[in-house]
C-alpha cells in the first residue's frame, strides 16, 4: 500500500512541474513541533507541547538567498593560475530575466501555551527582504556594444526592491472533535510595523543620430521611497541624497503601520493529515519620510576630437588627461529628478500551503505538499513529496524533493525542554556556502526553543 502511495505522489510532483516555482518555508511547514511553525502552519497542534517559549534572537533564526549570478560562471582561470573575466560563459548562464534575492526572518520573541483544548502562540518577529532583477540585454550592451541595436530599440529593464518591517502576531488555536477525528482552527491577526521599503525601476534604451554623428543611451524610471534620506534638487545626483539615519529612531518607528491576518485549517484522521494555511493577508501603510520620484537620464558619444592633442607646443594644446574629462562631462546631456511627498499602502505577498499525509504508523508518514508565494497566489505552485520519521517528542527526521529537484531536510531534537532544529529546503546547494564561489541558492532555518 505504502509503495503504491509513493509512487502516487512521485507520478504527480512530475506532472505538475511544469507549474513549479522555487519555494521557502516548505520545510518548517511540515515540522508542526517547531513552535515556529505556526509562522506558516496556523494551525498546527502538538498534543504534546503544554507551554513554549523563546530564547530572544536564537529561537529562529531564518535566510535564504537565490542569485542568477555565479562566481564560477563570471571569473575563470588561465593554465597559469591566472584569473580573467569570461563574457561568453558569463552571457551564457544567464536567463532573459535574472535575479538575486535575499530573505532573513529573527524571531525576537515568541510565548505559547495549551488552555484546555486550545493553544495560544504570541510571537514577535523582523523581517527583511531584498530583490533585484536585471534584463540579459543590459550586460549585452555592455559587452557587444551597440551593433545589434536600432534607434530607439529596448535595451532592457531594471527594478529593486528593499523591505524592512516589525510584525506582531497573537495565534489562537482551536482543537475540535469531530466523530473521533480533529478539525483545528488557526487564526493569526497581526500587526505591522514598517521600517523601510524602497522601490526602483528603470529602463534603458539605445537613440543614434540617422548619420551615426552621436549614439547614446536614454535612462528612465520611477519608484518610491520610505527610508531615512533626505532628496534634494532636480537633477539625479548622490550629492542630492543625504542619510538623515539614527538608529534608535529607525528601529523604534511606529509611523507607518499596517493590519493582517494568517488563516489555517487541519483535519487529523487516524490514517490522514490535511493542513491548510493563508499567510500575509495584508498592507502596511508608509507615511514617514516617504517619497514618490521619477528620473530622466540622457548621455550622447560624439567621438574624440583629438586634433588639439597631437602637438604639445601648440598654444591650444589639450592634454590627453583634460580630452578624456572634457569627454565624459560632455556625454550627459540631460538629468531630471522630480521628487514630491507620497503616501502610499503596499500589500504583502501572499502564500498558500495545502499538504496531504499519510500517516502509515505513529512513526512514518508520507505526504505532498503544494504552496505558492508569488504575487499572483494560483499563478506559480510548487509541488514536493515529503517522507517523515519521528521517535515520541525526543526526535523528528523529514526529507522532501519538490519539483524544482531540490532536496530538503529538517531535524529536529529535544532533550529536557531544550530543543533544537535544523531545516533547509535546499540542502545540497545550502552546503556550498562553505564554497562561494560555487553558491546560487541557500536555505537555512534553525533554532533553540524550551518546550514544556
Amino acid at each position: 500500500m505504502a509503495y503504491k502511495i509513493l509512487k502516487f505522489f512521485i507520478s504527480l510532483s512530475l506532472f505538475l512541474s511544469n507549474v513549479s516555482f522555487g519555494q521557502n518555508d516548505n520545510i518548517l511547514f511540515l515540522m508542526d513541533n517547531v513552535p515556529s511553525s505556526k509562522n506558516v502552519n496556523i494551525a498546527s497542534f502538538d498534543d504534546s507541547i503544554k507551554f513554549n517559549f523563546s530564547v530572544p534572537l536564537l529561537s529562529s533564526i531564518q535566510t535564504s538567498l537565490n542569485s542568477d549570478f555565479v562566481y564560477d560562471n563570471i571569473i575563470k582561470r588561465k593554465i597559469d593560475n591566472s584569473k580573467f573575466i569570461d563574457t561568453n560563459s558569463f552571457l551564457n548562464s544567464l536567463t532573459n530575466k535574472n535575479e538575486i534575492s535575499f530573505y532573513s526572518k529573527f524571531n525576537l520573541l515568541r510565548l505559547g501555551f495549551k488552555v484546555k483544548n486550545d493553544y495560544i502562540d504570541i510571537s514577535v518577529d523582523e523581517k527583511i527582504n531584498f530583490d533585484l532583477s536585471t534584463d540579459k540585454g543590459l550586460f549585452e550592451f555592455l559587452i557587444f556594444g551597440n551593433k545589434e541595436y536600432k534607434n530607439n530599440d529596448k535595451i532592457g529593464e531594471f527594478s529593486s526592491d528593499f523591505f524592512h518591517h516589525r510584525e506582531f502576531s497573537v495565534a489562537f488555536i482551536k482543537k475540535l472533535n469531530i466523530k473521533n477525528n480533529f478539525l483545528f482552527i488557526g487564526v493569526k491577526p497581526k500587526y505591522y510595523f514598517g521600517l523601510a521599503d524602497v522601490n526602483i525601476n528603470g529602463e534603458l534604451n539605445y537613440k543614434n543620430e540617422d548619420d551615426f554623428s552621436s549614439v547614446g543611451i536614454h535612462l528612465n524610471g520611477n519608484g518610491s521611497v520610505s527610508a531615512p534620506v533626505e532628496i534634494n534638487g532636480n537633477e539625479l545626483d548622490f550629492n542630492n541624497i543625504k542619510s538623515t539615519f539614527a538608529f534608535q529612531e529607525y528601529i523604534l518607528n511606529t509611523d507607518n503601520y499596517g493590519f493582517g491576518i494568517d488563516l489555517g485549517l487541519n483535519y487529523r484522521t487516524p490514517k490522514l493529515k490535511i493542513d491548510f494555511s493563508v499567510i500575509d493577508i495584508g498592507k502596511i501603510n508608509w507615511k514617514l519620510n516617504t517619497k514618490n520620484i521619477e528620473y530622466d537620464l540622457s548621455y550622447n558619444f560624439e567621438g574624440l576630437d583629438i586634433s588639439n592633442s597631437i602637438d604639445s607646443i601648440d598654444e591650444n594644446y589639450i592634454g590627453f588627461n583634460d580630452l578624456i574629462n572634457n569627454t565624459f562631462d560632455s556625454l550627459e546631456t540631460s538629468n531630471s529628478l522630480k521628487s514630491s511627498n507620497y503616501n502610499y499602502s503596499k500589500n504583502l505577498k501572499t502564500k498558500f500551503f495545502l499538504n496531504s499525509s499519510y500517516v502509515i504508523s505513529d512513526k512514518f508518514s508520507l505526504g505532498i505538499l503544494l504552496n505558492s508565494s508569488s504575487n499572483d497566489l494560483f499563478k506559480d505552485l510548487n509541488v514536493s513529496i515529503h517522507s517523515s520519521f519521528s521517535y515520541n517528542d525526543i526526535f523528528k527526521f523529514l526529507l522532501s524533493y519538490n519539483s524544482t529537484n531540490k532536496l530538503g531536510l529538517g531535524i529536529s531534537i529535544k532533550g529536557g525542554p531544550l530543543q533544537f532544529y535544523f531545516l533547509s529546503d535546499n540542502i545540497f546547494k545550502t552546503l556550498k556556502i562553505f564554497r562561494l564561489n560555487e553558491l546560487r541558492s541557500a536555505n537555512l532555518n534553525f533554532g533553540i526553543n524550551f518546550i514544556f
